[in-house]
């Protein structure tokens, strides 16, 4: 970078700047998921059953993906379901028991 100053002699101009090196980093979260239904579904063996989840998808240009919590106690984010990040704003939880209240947190 060089600053420039207009004086009657002409344009005076400096020499370079130090060199200057930035790392952007992204400090604002993406906004929370929006949208968040939950359906019973029939599980994977017979007599069990399925919480599928899905929600609004997110328009932040810079998103990596989704992450679930689910919990017993209302209030509480609860245990990490994706340790991988999901790339789409869906979920199905295998792992319910019938007659269980789960709260979950996309």
């Amino acid at each position: 970078m060089r600053s420039v100053i207009a004086s009657p002699a002409g344009v005076l101009e400096s020499s370079d700047s130090p060199l200057a090196i930035v790392t952007p980093k992204d400090t604002f979260p993406p906004a929370a998921p929006q949208g968040i239904v939950a359906a019973i579904q029939p599980g994977t063996t017979p007599g069990s059953v399925a919480v599928e989840l899905s929600w609004s998808i997110n328009v932040e240009p810079d998103l990596a993906g989704y992450r679930v919590y689910r919990s017993e106690q209302e209030g509480a984010r609860g245990a990490l379901l994706t340790p991988e990040l999901l790339p789409s704003p869906a979920y199905r939880d295998n792992s319910v028991q019938s007659g269980q209240r789960y709260w979950y947190t996309p």
